[in-house]
């Protein structure tokens, strides 16, 4: 017999207990592997670790205005004091029912640096298509319909809860 024959004869007598494995529960296994040496609680935190720096890297949290902001702690009026703009405006810009061209630069950056989001994140989701409000529930014998995406500038104009002195700074930024 060669040195071949013998080593694969070797890996054969070494890994014949693999075949019995399918039986057997986690314990066990675990078991298996601390008989041979193995760290077995480190092995698998690293595991867990590298599973959740996958997930982190393929799968990013989804973005909404207000669900970042009450991540941060932020509630509408907080938001919309932050960002110098209203309630109204906070959730018109949040469904995406404001059109994204209208917004005023400002507005965007003021938007992400309270939220501490990248401007361009900001962006991608304002130019995103109109939703509806989250949990809205419709009985029609048609589908609901959304409103055409309105302008900034109209949307301020027409905002009965904004201060006169805010809906003037944010009128001042029309083009």
């Amino acid at each position: 017999m060669n040195t071949k024959d013998n080593n694969l004869d070797a890996l054969d007598r070494a890994t014949a207990w693999l075949e019995r494995t399918e039986d057997l529960t986690l314990d066990d296994l675990r078991s298996v592997r601390h008989q041979m040496g193995e760290d077995v609680e480190t092995s698998e935190r690293d595991f867990l670790k590298f599973i959740k720096e996958i997930k982190t890297v393929t799968a990013p949290a989804p973005f909404a205005l207000l669900s970042r902001a009450k991540q941060l702690g932020l509630s509408k009026v907080n938001l919309a004091d932050a960002t110098e703009l209203s309630v109204p405006l906070i959730m018109k810009l949040d469904r995406r029912m404001i059109q994204f061209s209208t917004i005023p630069e400002l507005v965007v950056r003021k938007v992400g640096e309270v939220l501490a989001a990248p401007i361009e994140l900001v962006r991608v989701y304002l130019q995103q298509q109109p939703a509806f409000a989250t949990g809205a529930n419709f009985r029609a014998d048609e589908a609901p319909r959304l409103p055409e995406a309105q302008n900034f500038f109209d949307a301020v104009s027409e905002d009965l809860t904004i201060s006169e002195a805010r809906k003037k700074s944010l009128l001042a930024l029309k083009p």
